[in-house]
């Protein structure tokens, strides 16, 4: 699996948010952008869906694990992964939201249980 260089990561922390576009269920055509939160961790870009599971982009990010995102003002295409029941990994996530989006909203809404069941690993597209 490729890896973000530390060069982009390092671009993208500069900014509070990234956005993403999964690909509808034609596996083509991707979907509207969203503007989201993301963190990063020991080098990977992880992502919540504020409304949970069931959230529209999150089910066509699991369902086509592909699209691509404009971090730091580049299109990037990414891989989706889900990535749920590690708790040292969402606890980790989580502290990454605190420290980076301290005082703001939806803080405390991105660490709630929610949002943690609907967590995303972003990776660059071979």
């Amino acid at each position: 699996m490729k890896q973000w260089s530390k060069e982009e990561l390092n671009k993208f922390a500069d900014n509070d948010s990234i956005e993403i576009e999964p690909f509808y269920d034609d596996g083509k055509t991707h979907n509207t952008p969203i503007t989201i939160w993301f963190v990063v961790i020991d080098n990977n870009l992880y992502i919540r869906a504020h409304s949970g599971l069931n959230s529209k982009w999150y089910q066509s990010s699991i369902k086509q694990k592909a699209g691509k995102i404009t971090a730091a003002g580049k299109n990037y295409n990414v891989n989706f992964t889900a990535v749920r029941n590690i708790k040292e990994l969402d606890d980790q996530i989580s502290q990454a939201y605190k420290n980076k989006y301290a005082g703001q909203s939806p803080l405390e809404a991105m660490i709630a249980t929610i949002p943690t069941k609907a967590t995303l690993l972003i990776t660059p597209r071979d």
